[in-house]
Parts: C-alpha cells; sequence; structure tokens
C-alpha cells in the first residue's frame, strides 16, 4: 500500500471522528438546553407558589380574625393586602363574607376570593340548615342574660 493510500485511510478516520464529536457536540448542548428551560420552569413555578401561598395566608388571617383570633403574618418580600365584606346577616346571625386576599411582588400578582359563611353557634330554632357543600365556619354568639 502506497503512502497515498494510508494518508488518505487516516484522514478518513478523522474525519469520521470529528464528525462523532460534532453529533456528540450537539446532542450535549441540546440536552443542556432542555436542562436550562427546566429549570427556569420550575423556578417561576416556585416563585408563583411563594405568592399563592402568601394570599392563602392572607385569607387564613381574615378567616381566623372572624372567628375571634388575632395573628400577625410574618416579614416578607412579598405583599399581602387582604380585606372581607359581610354580603349579608340572616336573621340567625348566620353571615356570608367575601373574602379578597392580594399577594404581589415585585413581578406577578395572586388574587383569591373566596365566599364564606359564619355560623352562629349555638344555632337558634327555626333556623335552616346550612348546607354541607358551603364553606362553612362557626362563630361563637354571646349568649344573652
Amino acid at each position: 500500500m502506497s503512502q497515498f493510500g494510508k494518508n488518505k485511510q487516516i484522514g478518513m478516520v478523522l474525519l469520521l471522528t470529528l464528525i462523532f464529536l460534532f453529533v456528540l457536540t450537539l446532542i450535549a448542548v441540546s440536552d443542556s438546553d432542555d436542562v436550562i428551560i427546566n429549570h427556569k420552569m420550575q423556578s417561576a413555578i416556585h416563585a408563583h407558589l411563594l405568592i399563592f401561598m402568601r394570599a392563602e395566608w392572607g385569607m387564613q388571617k381574615i378567616i381566623l380574625a372572624h372567628e375571634g383570633i388575632f395573628i400577625d403574618l410574618p416579614d416578607s418580600p412579598i405583599m399581602v393586602h387582604a380585606q372581607s365584606t359581610v354580603i349579608k346577616t340572616d336573621r340567625c346571625g348566620n353571615q356570608t363574607i367575601l373574602i379578597q386576599s392580594i399577594g404581589t411582588d415585585h413581578a406577578e400578582k395572586v388574587v383569591l376570593n373566596s365566599l364564606h359563611i359564619f355560623a352562629r353557634v349555638p344555632k337558634l330554632k327555626k333556623c335552616k340548615k346550612i348546607q354541607l357543600h358551603q364553606c362553612l365556619w362557626w362563630r361563637e354568639a354571646k349568649l344573652s342574660a
């Protein structure tokens, strides 16, 4: 075999090796893009969950306040604004209350709205039964003498 044939064979092996390395590099780069995108998505979901949880805490604070339990939320860079509005009070003292809690940070905002019924306990005679599928909280009524 001549010198020219050996060089051609070595060149072909080198070319195949380079093509193989190029394909492996493309696979590694595309896999790393998937990892980066996955990491960004998980980070965004985690940030949204933190804002949602803060808004939920604001809602629970309002619910507990209607039950007579007052709490302070811990400091956080996520701001929460919660308010309640009495929609109606029936003749039995049961209150239907709309609660809105808004959690915000520098980039996102989560708004939670919920309608709750705070039932008077103990139940008075001739008062209608509140359906089980409704959100129900108990508010102990002071007994009048």
